[in-house]
């Protein structure tokens, strides 16, 4: 009688030890001897581990983070320190009047000049206007026959007549080429159109003109990965026209202003 009833009690004490250890398994608690602990990252001071931010591909990022490439649609900024004229000993500047005028009252001294008096982007390549030794050559062929680094082109003033825009960009397009094709290692800066005074302002010579074309000059720059140098903002007034004081006839600058063109060209160039 005493044996059966101690029988049951192991029995049922066995069942109770197998539901406790079932139980400490599912809740995570460790048995050793003298004490229990429940275990978990916290207590073991690991660090729990965290979902890593996804990372864009790199052809998702923006070109120029993507690339490193330089933006050449926008316009060279300043930078800290200015060149002096030894920087221009293997600069040409092709220009009109304009850049006759620069030449002539505060331009670098060290530079080489290809001018014209009402000299066009089409009359660059094919008309005889640069005097050499052997006769007049085009800016083109004067060009070809000189050692250079750099090139500083503006052009534009007298092509504002012109009906179709495109044209004067064709041209302009055909000029970079051929540039591209005697120093491929050259660096090529566009300079904008500089306006013209409010008082001379006309059908034809308008700064709203002036602005269309320059921003056809920002996108060849763009498209031909050349540098664009927005020279007209140095002698612009609130309005986008030509300083009042700036000038005689409303379009060639004096010298003082001439001096501020040559400042921003020392001030606006990329190493």
């Amino acid at each position: 009688m005493c044996e059966g009833v101690e029988a049951v009690r192991v029995k049922f004490l066995g069942g109770f030890l197998s539901l406790v250890a079932i139980f400490l398994l599912f809740t995570g608690v460790v048995l050793a001897p003298g004490y229990t602990q429940r275990v978990n990252d916290k207590d073991l001071g690991e660090e729990v581990p965290r979902e890593k931010p996804v990372v864009p591909p790199e052809d998702n990022l923006p070109p120029k983070a993507a690339t490193g490439e330089y933006d050449y649609g926008s316009p060279v900024p300043p930078a800290e320190i200015p060149v002096d004229d030894d920087y221009f000993a293997d600069a040409v500047f092709i220009g009109d009047s304009r850049t006759r005028g620069l030449q002539t009252l505060s331009g670098p001294t060290t530079a080489t000049y290809l001018t014209a008096i009402g000299l066009t982007v089409d009359t660059v390549l094919t008309k005889p206007l640069i005097k050499t030794e052997d006769g007049l050559v085009s800016v083109l062929d004067a060009l070809r026959a000189t050692p250079f680094g750099k090139v500083y082109l503006m052009l534009g003033i007298n092509e504002l007549g012109w009906v179709y825009s495109e044209v004067f960009i064709e041209h302009y397009q055909k000029i970079l080429t051929e540039i591209k094709k005697i120093n491929p290692q050259a660096q090529i800066y566009l300079q904008s159109i500089l306006p013209v005074a409010a008082s001379r302002e006309d059908q034809i010579y308008n700064n709203a003109r002036i602005r269309e074309y320059n921003a056809l000059l920002q996108q060849l720059a763009r498209e031909n990965k050349v540098y664009y140098l927005n020279v007209a903002e140095c002698v612009s007034d609130a309005a986008g026209a030509l300083l009042a004081d700036a000038s005689t006839d409303g379009v060639h600058l004096k010298k003082e202003y001439c001096d501020l063109w040559y400042e921003y060209l020392r001030l606006h160039y990329v190493p």
